[in-house]
């Protein structure tokens, strides 16, 4: 990303929001591409989100993650249900 925005290829950053601390990545990110005349826009307000949000941010990862696993498994047990019987002779 960095190598890109030294050659020009964009003109924009955009991440999740901004942290207001020394040090953070996103301070970093915005000191270097700025030198190259990239902004950096923070899609949330400054400082971290509200309990809430951040409590249905952890719920929503984690289903999504649940999700899928579900999926696949479920995949799998037909996967194994058709070997299963095309090996006895029932499919």
């Amino acid at each position: 990303m960095l190598d890109d925005a030294a050659n020009g290829r964009f003109t924009m950053v955009q991440v999740v929001r901004e942290i207001d601390w020394p040090g953070s990545p996103v301070a970093w990110i915005e000191r270097y591409v700025s030198e190259v005349g990239v902004t950096v826009e923070a899609l949330r307000d400054k400082g971290g989100p509200s309990l809430t949000e951040e409590l249905i941010d952890d719920v929503m990862e984690r289903l999504a993650s649940v999700s899928g696993r579900f999926y696949r498994s479920k995949q799998n047990q037909h996967r194994i249900r058709s070997d299963a019987a095309a090996r006895l002779g029932k499919g």
